[in-house]
């Protein structure tokens, strides 16, 4: 019987993906891969909304959906702890413990330094699609089992 694939190699093998065409379009452009954020910002939701539970509540202030967002997140079967905060009117934080899939040890394999995690992407599009404005979010902070990662509105 031929081994199958498991848990750990998926997620390795998406983070890698993930990780190298953010690497890829930095070394190519030289703008940084946050010039791509904006677009993914704007396909994400249109998936999400048509494939799952999580909808943009357009009756509901950006802040009213952010705190959706993160009681929604916080499933222990996927996360020890969600927290999307406000650092000021422009300034939110999104930090993210004991991710499952960096239990697979993928940070430490990959070593991510100029990198976003991918659940970011999702409070970006929320954000982007309240504000309609242009985004900048900054390089993850990788740990172990988890990341933090600032995203302002400019």
């Amino acid at each position: 019987m031929t081994k199958k694939i498991e848990h750990a190699e998926i997620t390795s093998m998406l983070h890698s993906c993930f990780f190298g065409l953010e690497n890829a379009h930095n070394k190519l452009t030289g703008s940084g891969h946050k010039a791509v954020i904006p677009e993914v910002a704007k396909m994400l939701p249109h998936i999400l909304d048509i494939k799952g539970d999580l909808k943009l509540d357009k009756d509901k202030s950006l802040d009213e959906n952010l705190q959706y967002l993160q009681e929604f997140f916080n499933n222990d079967e996927f996360f020890d702890k969600v927290v999307i905060g406000k650092i000021d009117d422009n300034k939110y934080f999104f930090q993210l413990d004991g991710c499952f899939l960096a239990k697979s040890g993928v940070h430490g394999i990959l070593q991510p330094e100029k990198n976003t995690c991918m659940f970011v992407h999702i409070i970006a599009s929320v954000i982007y699609l309240k504000t309609g404005k242009p985004l900048r979010v900054s390089n993850s902070e990788f740990s172990e089992l988890g990341t933090r990662t600032t995203i302002e509105i400019v």
